[in-house]
C-alpha cells in the first residue's frame, strides 16, 4: 500500500452547540422546520435528553447545530453522519436536504451526507426526534414500539425523563471504498478467526482493490498474524471472509481478560486513500454442559446481579457524569461479580461493554424490546409489530457481538404467552445468522407457561433445547418461614394443591435439577434526604425524578413527626442508613441461604447493581454510592470457599435443642484432602457453650460424577442451656482453606424472664401466622387499624420475641 496514505478523519459534533425546540403540534416538517431554528429554540447538549429543556415533554422535537466542514482528502469521498444512538424515530435534513431517518432507540446507524454536504463553508445539521406517546403520531405510539420500561409524564416505576440524541454524532470524511462493519467469530481451540468484512463501493463501477487484516494483542499492539489479497469491489456492498490464525493464543478468562485487536483495512488501487476499521476480540468459550455453566471448559458457578440500564439520575438514559457508568462496572468487580443480567428491556451501552471486556466481567443482555410494556392501565396493552421487535433484537446483536464479555442473549423477560412469544419461539434462526456463537435464553422466568418449548439455545444450535436446567424468579415475604428456608435450600417437600397447579418451571418446591436463580432480591428504604441534596448540587432539583423524591421525602417527614421516630433516630439520614445495613445483612443471609443449595449452578440477582425504578433495590444508590454494609456482605457473598451456617429454630427457649448445620461451598479451589473444621457456639460474655472439632473431606473435581459445588458437612442436635441472650455459631478452618462466611446467629430466652403480656396485642403488619401463635399462647390480639395515631395502638415492636 501507499506510503502516504489518507486514513478515515472523524469529527465529533457532540458538546453544548447545538438549539432545540418542540413540535407539540407536529407541523415542522410542513412549515420547513428544517431550515433553521425556530425562534423559541433553546440551547442544549448532545447526547443528552429532550426533556431537560422542556420538561415532561413526550413528541416530536428539533434539533439545529451549525458546523465547519473541511475540504474531502479523498478523491471521489463521501461525507457521513453517524449517530450512536437517538430516542425513537430520527429524521436527519443536512442543508435543507433530507438525507435518511432510522427508527429505533439503541443501534447506532450512518447516513450519506455527501450530496447536501458544502466543503469549506458552515453546514447546518436539522434533525427531528420522535420521542412517543401513548396517542400515534406518524403511526406511532408508545405501546407498539420496543421501547422497556418506559413511562410518562411523570416517574413512578419506570423511566420517564427520556428521549432524544441520547448518545454522540460524528461527522466522516471517507473513501469510495471503504468498511461499513467488521465481524470476528474467534476460536477458542484452534486460535483461528473468521472474519466477516462488510465493504462498500460508492464508485458507480467495479473497483480493484487490496484487502488488509491484522491481528495483535489489544494492549502492547504485538502483531500475531497478518494477511493481504487483491480483490474487485462490485458498485454496492459486498462481504469479504478471511481468516487469521493466532499462534500460541492465549484465552480470555475472568481473571485474565486477554484481548486481542483485529484491524481490516481496504484500499482502492491506484489511490492513496485507505479506510480502516478494527475491534478487540477474546478467545473464549460459554456454554452449558453436564449440569454446569462453563467457561473454557471450566466449571464457574454464575454469581452475579441484575442491572437496570436506564437508571441515571436527571435524564434516566444519559449519564450526567461519564464516570457513573464505568464505577457500575468497577463496582460489579469489586464486590465478586463474575455476571450481570442487563434486565427490564435495555442494552448495556457500547463503553460499559468495553470496561466488562477489560475487566474480565460475562454479561447476559437483552434489549428494549425484551420486555413486554406496561403503561399502568392507561391504554390497552398491544404486541409489538413483529419487525420492530425484529429490529430492536438485531440491532443490539450486530452492535455487540464481538465482545468477549457477552455470552448469553435474552430475548424476552416475563412474558406471557401471547403472539409477541410465540413470534420469538420462530426468531431463532433469524439470530443464529448473525451470531452463531452464544447461547440464547428464550423467556427469562418463563411466564409464558409452555414447557413443550425449551428455554435455551446452545452455541451453534438452532432449536429450543430443554436442557436439564431451571430459570427460576423468585421474590419471598419478609421475613421467611422455616418453609421458604427448605425451598431456598433445596431441601425435599411436597408441593402444596396451590404449588400443583403452577407450571412447573415456576415452582420454587424441591427439583433437583440444576437451577439458575436469574432474579432475587431484597430490597430498602432509600435514603431521600442524600438524594435531595445531591440534587440540589447538581442544580437539577426540579428534575421530574427530583420531584418524586421531594415528595416521597415529605410524606416520611410527616410519618417520622407522627410516628415520633426521633426518639429512636437522632435524624432521619440515621434511619436511612441502619435501613440499609439491614437490607446489607437480609442480603447477606439470604443468599447464604441460596448458596448451600447443591442445585444451584448460577444466581444472577443479588440485587440490582443500582437503585432502579425509585425503589431501594440496589447495592449502591442512583448516586452510585455504595450503601453501608454492602460491601462487606457482597465481598463475603463471593468467597470461593464458603461455609454456609444453619440453626433451627433461630428462637428458643433455654434447655432447648437445635439442630445445627454447616454446608462448604467448594467452587474448585480447594485440593483434595482433609481439613480440619472446628465448630463452636459461643453465648454472651463470650461463653463458650458447644465446641467440636471435625475432618472435611474434599474430593477431587475430576471425579465423576463431579462433586456439586455445595454439600452438607456437619449436623448435629445439641441443648443450648445458658443465659438468655444473642448465640453465635461459628465454623473456622484451622487448616488450608479460607473461607467466608462460617457464622450465623440465634437468640435464647429465658421463660422466667418473660413478662405477662395482660392486655391486647395489635400486630403490626399482616403477619396471620404470629396471630395463631399468639392464640395458642392465648394472648388476645387484633389486627393493625390503619389510620390511627400510635398512642391508640397497643404494639409488640421491640425487644426479643419470645420463642414459638
Amino acid at each position: 500500500m501507499s506510503t502516504q496514505m489518507h486514513f478515515s478523519r472523524v469529527f465529533s459534533l457532540d458538546g453544548d452547540h447545538w438549539r432545540l425546540a418542540i413540535d407539540a403540534a407536529n407541523v415542522g416538517r410542513q412549515e420547513r422546520w428544517f431550515e433553521g431554528p425556530r425562534s423559541n429554540a433553546r440551547p442544549t447538549k448532545v447526547p443528552w435528553v429532550i426533556q431537560d429543556q422542556f420538561p415532561e415533554y413526550h413528541g416530536v422535537a428539533w434539533y439545529w447545530r451549525d458546523f465547519d466542514v473541511p475540504a474531502n482528502p479523498h478523491a471521489e469521498g463521501v461525507y457521513l453522519l453517524r449517530f450512536r444512538a437517538v430516542d425513537y424515530l430520527t429524521q436527519v435534513w443536512v442543508n435543507s436536504v433530507l438525507i435518511g431517518e432510522h427508527e429505533g432507540a439503541e443501534e447506532p446507524f450512518v447516513l450519506d451526507a455527501t450530496a447536501p454536504i458544502k466543503p469549506g463553508r458552515v453546514n447546518r445539521l436539522a434533525v427531528r426526534v420522535l420521542c412517543p406517546t401513548y396517542e400515534p403520531i406518524d403511526g406511532i405510539s408508545l405501546n407498539e414500539v420496543p421501547e422497556g420500561r418506559r413511562d410518562y409524564p411523570v416517574p413512578y416505576d419506570n423511566a420517564c425523563h427520556t428521549g432524544g440524541i441520547i448518545d454522540s454524532v460524528d461527522l466522516l470524511l471517507a473513501p469510495a471504498l471503504r468498511i461499513t462493519d467488521l465481524h470476528v467469530i474467534p476460536d477458542w481451540k484452534s486460535g483461528d478467526i473468521q472474519v466477516r468484512i462488510s465493504v462498500r463501493n460508492s464508485r458507480l463501477g467495479a473497483t480493484r482493490g487490496a484487502m488488509e487484516l491484522t491481528v495483535a494483542a489489544a494492549v502492547n499492539g504485538d502483531c500475531a498474524a497478518a494477511i493481504r489479497e487483491q480483490r474487485e469491489f462490485p458498485p454496492g456492498d459486498s462481504l469479504v471472509e478471511l481468516s487469521l490464525h493466532v499462534p500460541n493464543r492465549q484465552a480470555w478468562e475472568l481473571n485474565n481478560p486477554h484481548l486481542y485487536r483485529v484491524t481490516a483495512r481496504v484500499q482502492a488501487a491506484g489511490s492513496p486513500s485507505t479506510d480502516e476499521r478494527s475491534v478487540r476480540c477474546g478467545f473464549r468459550d460459554f456454554q452449558f454442559r453436564g449440569g454446569y455453566f462453563r467457561l473454557n471448559g471450566r466449571r464457574l458457578r454464575l454469581h452475579g446481579g441484575l442491572y437496570t440500564v436506564l437508571q441515571y439520575p436527571v435524564s434516566q438514559s444519559v449519564p450526567h457524569d461519564e464516570d457513573l457508568p464505568r464505577r457500575d462496572v468497577l463496582n460489579m468487580k469489586a464486590l465478586g461479580y463474575n455476571i450481570v443480567r442487563i434486565t427490564c428491556g435495555a442494552a448495556m451501552p457500547a463503553r460499559q461493554l468495553d470496561a466488562c471486556d477489560e475487566l474480565g466481567l460475562l454479561v447476559c443482555e437483552e434489549h428494549f424490546g425484551a420486555s413486554a410494556h406496561d403503561p399502568r392501565g392507561k391504554v390497552p396493552v398491544k404486541p409489538i409489530p413483529d419487525n420492530r421487535w425484529d429490529n430492536s433484537l438485531t440491532g443490539v446483536i450486530r452492535r455487540d457481538r464481538n465482545h468477549p464479555s457477552v455470552v448469553i442473549w435474552s430475548l424476552l423477560n416475563e412474558v406471557k404467552d401471547g403472539p409477541l412469544f410465540r413470534h420469538v419461539v420462530g426468531s431463532l434462526g433469524m439470530i443464529r445468522d448473525l451470531d452463531a456463537t452464544r447461547m440464547v435464553l428464550l423467556n427469562s422466568g418463563r411466564h409464558d407457561g409452555d414447557s413443550s418449548i425449551g428455554s435455551w439455545s446452545s452455541p451453534h444450535s438452532r432449536a429450543w433445547e430443554k436442557i436439564d436446567l431451571r430459570d427460576v424468579h423468585w421474590y419471598p415475604t419478609f421475613p421467611h418461614s422455616a418453609q421458604s428456608v427448605r425451598d431456598m435450600r433445596g431441601l425435599p417437600r411436597e408441593p402444596t394443591p396451590e404449588e400443583e397447579a403452577q407450571p412447573p418451571e415456576q415452582r420454587l418446591t424441591f427439583d433437583p435439577r440444576p437451577t439458575l436463580l436469574s432474579e432475587y432480591g431484597v430490597c430498602g428504604a432509600q435514603d431521600f434526604a442524600r438524594y435531595m441534596r445531591h440534587f440540589e448540587q447538581l442544580g437539577k432539583e426540579h428534575a421530574p425524578d427530583a420531584r418524586l423524591y421531594r415528595q416521597l421525602l415529605d410524606q416520611f417527614l410527616a410519618d417520622w413527626r407522627k410516628w415520633r421516630l426521633d426518639e429512636c433516630w437522632a435524624r432521619p439520614e440515621d434511619y436511612f442508613r441502619d435501613s440499609q445495613r439491614f437490607q446489607a445483612a437480609l442480603a447477606l443471609d439470604d443468599f447464604n441461604t441460596w448458596m448451600a443449595n447443591p442445585a444451584l449452578v448460577g444466581a444472577m440477582s443479588s440485587l440490582q447493581i443500582v437503585d432502579a425504578w425509585f425503589h431501594g433495590c440496589g447495592v449502591t444508590n442512583t448516586f452510585r454510592e455504595l450503601k453501608p454494609g454492602m460491601a462487606e456482605a457482597y465481598t463475603d457473598l463471593a468467597a470461593p470457599v464458603r461455609l454456609c451456617l444453619f440453626v433451627e429454630p433461630v428462637n428458643l427457649y433455654r434447655g432447648s435443642r437445635v439442630q445445627l448445620e454447616a454446608v462448604l461451598v467448594n467452587l474448585d479451589v480447594l485440593r483434595p484432602g482433609s481439613y480440619p473444621l472446628r465448630l463452636e457456639v459461643i453465648g454472651p460474655h463470650t461463653s463458650r457453650i458447644y465446641q467440636k472439632t471435625i475432618s472435611v473431606e474434599v474430593p477431587s473435581p475430576q471425579d465423576r460424577p463431579e462433586p456439586p459445588f455445595a454439600r452438607p458437612v456437619f449436623s448435629e442436635d445439641v441443648t443450648i442451656d445458658g443465659p438468655a441472650g444473642r448465640y453465635r455459631f461459628l465454623a473456622t478452618f484451622e487448616r488450608g482453606a479460607a473461607a467466608g462466611g462460617g457464622e450465623t446467629t440465634f437468640y435464647l430466652g429465658d421463660r422466667d424472664d418473660m413478662p405477662p403480656v395482660t392486655g391486647d396485642v395489635t400486630l403490626w403488619g399482616d403477619d396471620p401466622e404470629l396471630g395463631r401463635w399468639l392464640s395458642q399462647a392465648g394472648i388476645r390480639w387484633r389486627a393493625f387499624e390503619k389510620g390511627q395515631p400510635p398512642e391508640r395502638q397497643v404494639i409488640l415492636a421491640c425487644g426479643e420475641p419470645p420463642a414459638p
